[in-house]
């Protein structure tokens, strides 16, 4: 099942101190220990996740000289199955696909409705054993500006967001994404800014009346409620029957599904 649906909840609730406490493996990729050269030379990586449904489950980050020149590059894992254990190895690549470093975390025993940490120490590459056709990408990624950029998707837009940490990233994304893709994207997130924002058809979950305050307005922008509300929304089954993934961190929220329908029609967007 795609993890397309995080991606949007780390961009509205990015600004949240500390590392994220819902479910999935907060990630330490370090590459300290690697020479300034060689960090220098790798601009994307592959993630490869054995243990996860599927499995193996494999996805390409991009764009992340930034937190490898600086010497540890973070990843809030998502799985796609919430008990067992599982093991992730990361290649390091450069422009050209080649591996320049690699390694692999301990097992990790995964805690339902909990992040549990993990840490890679990147050191020479391993031998290349190939890539698979396992998924798209739903990693959260806190990174730099990314390079030159063209024709984003919808689902690729938000990915290409993900990446920002500047208002200049921000800018290179947007122009390089399709019309379609915007207006796609533009929809998913006056949809979350509406139902995390002003509470309008919240039936009253934060203990105010429809129409008030929500989770996400003014200062309450960095809490922890107004990240929980940006996952709800766009998980669970959404008024039409449309589903992305179980419902969390509260499966008995009333923002649960709430923006499911323009959140596929993102993700369809190809």
């Amino acid at each position: 099942m795609s993890r397309i649906a995080f991606a949007l909840a780390a961009l509205l609730a990015g600004c949240t101190a500390g590392e994220p406490t819902s479910f999935g493996v907060n990630l330490r990729i370090e590459s300290a220990g690697l020479p300034a050269d060689q960090r220098a030379q790798i601009v994307s990586g592959r993630l490869r996740v054995t243990g996860d449904s599927p499995t193996p489950f494999e996805t390409t980050l991009k764009n992340i000289g930034g937190a490898i020149g600086s010497g540890e590059l973070r990843v809030h894992y998502i799985p796609g199955t919430h008990t067992g254990r599982l093991v992730m190895t990361f290649d390091a690549l450069d422009a050209n696909g080649a591996s320049l470093a690699s390694g692999a975390s301990d097992p990790i025993d995964l805690v339902d409705g909990k992040a549990v940490p993990s840490t890679i120490t990147l050191g020479a590459a391993l031998p290349d054993l190939g890539t698979s056709d396992a998924g798209d990408a739903g990693p959260l990624v806190d990174l730099g500006a990314p390079p030159d950029l063209s024709l984003l998707r919808c689902a690729e837009l938000i990915n290409c967001l993900n990446l920002c940490q500047s208002q200049t990233c921000v800018d290179q994304c947007s122009m390089a994404a399709t019309a379609t893709a915007a207006s796609l994207f533009n929809t998913v997130e006056a949809c979350i800014g509406t139902i995390c924002g002003v509470d309008a058809v919240d039936g009253g979950a934060d203990g105010g009346a429809d129409g008030g305050a929500g989770p996400c307005s003014g200062a309450g922008a960095q809490s922890q409620a107004c990240t929980d509300c940006s996952y709800e929304a766009q998980t669970g089954t959404s008024s039409t029957g449309m589903t992305q993934q179980p419902c969390m961190p509260d499966a008995s929220s009333s923002y649960c599904g709430k923006c499911v329908d323009p959140l596929v029609a993102c993700s369809n967007d190809q």
